[in-house]
Parts: C-alpha cells; sequence; structure tokens
C-alpha cells in the first residue's frame, strides 16, 4: 500500500471521490495532503514501531567561535548534539538515568562522549507499515478531516476511538517484531558463572 492508497482510503470512509494522482490540484486534494504528514508523525510519535527505528552515534557539535576547539554548550553547561533530520523522539540512549534536552538546535545532555541513540524516524515508507498502523492512520486522518467537512462531534470521536484502537493493536502486534532486551548480567551472576 501507498500514500495514494491511504489518502483514498480516508477519503472513502469520509464519502469522498477519490483521487487519481497526488498531483491533483483539487481543494480537497490539497487538504488532505497537507495533514498527511504531521498526522502520520504524530502516530509514530506515541509508540516505538519496529518499522520506524534507526540508531545514531552523536557527537558532540564543535563551538566555532572557540579558538581552543572546545565544544559547545548550552547556558546549562550542557553539551549539544546535532539531531539527524529524519527525528522526531528518543527511544533509547546508552546512557540509563541520565536526563536528555531536546530542542530545537539538538540534544543536550552531560559529555562530551558520543551518545549511542535509537530514535523514532519519519517513516516514509508505507509499504513498512503494518494494517493495523495503516487502519489506524486511515483513521487519524479522517479525525483531522472531520472539521473541513462540518461532520458532528459523535462520527469524529468515533474516528478517534477507532485510530486509538487499530494503534493499540498494532502495537501489540509489533512488539513480537522487537528484539529481545536482556538485562546486563549483575556482579553476582558474573561471579558465579561456571566456565
Amino acid at each position: 500500500m501507498n500514500r495514494i492508497d491511504i489518502i483514498n482510503l480516508a477519503l472513502r470512509r469520509l464519502k469522498q471521490t477519490a483521487l487519481k494522482s497526488l498531483n491533483d490540484a483539487s481543494l480537497r486534494s490539497e487538504d488532505i495532503q497537507s495533514l498527511y504528514e504531521n498526522t502520520l508523525d504524530g502516530l509514530l510519535a506515541r509508540r516505538n514501531f519496529s518499522f520506524a527505528l534507526k540508531d545514531a552515534l552523536l557527537f558532540p557539535l564543535k563551538d566555532e567561535n572557540n579558538v581552543r576547539g572546545e565544544h559547545k554548550k548550552d547556558i546549562f553547561g550542557r553539551y549539544i548534539y546535532p539531531l539527524p533530520k529524519d527525528f522526531i523522539r528518543k527511544s533509547f540512549a546508552n546512557r540509563p538515568g541520565e536526563l536528555f534536552a531536546v530542542w530545537a538546535d539538538g540534544i543536550h545532555s552531560s559529555g562530551p562522549k558520543p551518545i549511542k541513540m535509537l530514535y523514532v524516524f519519519k517513516q516514509r515508507d508505507e509499504q513498512k507499515f503494518s494494517a493495523y498502523f495503516i487502519n489506524a492512520l486511515v483513521a487519524a486522518l479522517c479525525f483531522n478531516c472531520s472539521d473541513k467537512l462540518n461532520l458532528s462531534s459523535e462520527d469524529k470521536n468515533a474516528f478517534w476511538q477507532e485510530c486509538e484502537a487499530h494503534l493499540e493493536e498494532a502495537g501489540r502486534i509489533d512488539a513480537f517484531n522487537m528484539p529481545v532486551q536482556r538485562m546486563p548480567k549483575s556482579d553476582f551472576e558474573l561471579a558465579h558463572e561456571e566456565y
């Protein structure tokens, strides 16, 4: 399933005629396409879907104004690490217990060691989406378009409830696709291992 298929599913649910192509210049096409990526990113941000996770190794920014080549810091003395362009949110970082601040200019943290990070990214390959995630996306698009079509609050609420149910099921099923994460062995376990 591709983007136009997903958009047309939403349009049919809203009792609108389907688009023949994404180049359709109609107001209806422009409205739903303008909502598509924000709606998609909003759903991706809600969970760690296996099809929308990437890892990255981040290094702190160099301070260009400093002749000694020191790293750039914020007003709180935290190091600034640049974020990937397709970043939505941090899922995991290699510094457990450390607080990270994500701001427009990057992720702020103590440093200057590199950060190994797993993050949710702006997945645009619709072929990777699961069936339940597509159903959630279609319902979310219907919900977001409902104001322009003057749908009743009951219809709007029904789309939201449907989106939530499909998203929950998509997350439950996708959890089976996630790699098993094991806690590192404790000192006691390591001391009592047989060799």
